[in-house]
């Protein structure tokens, strides 16, 4: 004998439909809410200390950046080469060569080194 599937309002009583005008009440409350104006701040500066702020953040981007850019870059291609020197490996000059070459070429022959 298979058991009778129960319908959801006799399983849980509570689970009854609710009435249709419930299912619109909570949106047409929050539509009002929503079309009310909101004040909108782009900064939290204003007039000549932002100015200030955006010519630092400028000098910062188009300066400072690259050059802490490039100084990381060029770290990261000599680290074969020092690793290679501080264990005293047989072709460090090689791995010297290869490292130079790696900047030269943007890093294609990094991993070999």
């Amino acid at each position: 004998m298979t058991p009778v599937p129960m319908k959801s309002h006799e399983q849980f009583p509570s689970a009854r439909k609710r009435p249709a005008f419930t299912r619109w009440v909570p949106g047409a409350l929050l539509a009002p809410l929503m079309c009310l104006p909101a004040s909108a701040r782009a900064s939290m500066f204003q007039g000549e200390t932002l100015d200030k702020v955006a010519d630092v953040l400028a000098w910062v981007v188009l300066v400072i950046a690259p050059i802490v850019g490039i100084a990381v870059f060029w770290l990261v291609h000599i680290l074969p080469e020092k690793i290679a020197e501080r264990k005293q490996h047989p072709q460090a000059k090689a791995i010297q060569c290869l490292c130079l070459l790696s900047l030269v070429y943007g890093g294609l022959l990094w991993p070999i080194a």
